[in-house]
């Protein structure tokens, strides 16, 4: 029996920003601002910055490594005020959870009908200079 395509995983780590980016407003207000694939510092790029209630929210999102998705939002709480790891909600646990927590980053469950901020930190100390070059290159 096939599944409904409603439970089924994305197929790419696009497809589930995608997913996300829609739901995004819900979950953080609807006067959020977004940006996708921001060059924040050297040569990475965050995969989704949102800019709420004047902070800066990075948010990593990754479909099975979820090691490297925290790897990539330990760097953004340089600059962001607080920072995100965005997992297929199915493959969370509690492990992940915990461990992203120890991190000083939170996480956020992602699936068809929407998203949920399973886990939301305390906020960052980011670099003020750092912080106030990637928000006036990223929504000013």
């Amino acid at each position: 029996m096939a599944r409904s395509r409603k439970h089924s995983p994305p197929e790419s780590e696009r497809e589930l920003v995608d997913l996300m980016v829609r739901h995004v407003r819900r979950a953080f207000g609807r006067q959020t601002r977004l940006a996708r694939e921001v060059k924040t510092h050297g040569r990475f790029r965050t995969d989704v910055c949102l800019y709420a209630d004047g902070r800066i929210l990075a948010i990593e999102a990754k479909l099975i490594d979820w090691q490297r998705a925290l790897g990539q939002a330990r760097l953004n709480t340089f600059y962001a005020d607080r920072s995100y790891i965005a997992l297929w909600q199915p493959r969370l646990t509690d492990g992940i959870v915990l461990e992203a927590n120890k991190h000083g980053v939170g996480v956020i469950g992602v699936s068809r009908s929407g998203i949920a901020v399973v886990d939301s930190i305390c906020a960052s100390k980011p670099d003020p200079a750092l912080r106030t070059r990637v928000l006036a290159a990223t929504f000013a």
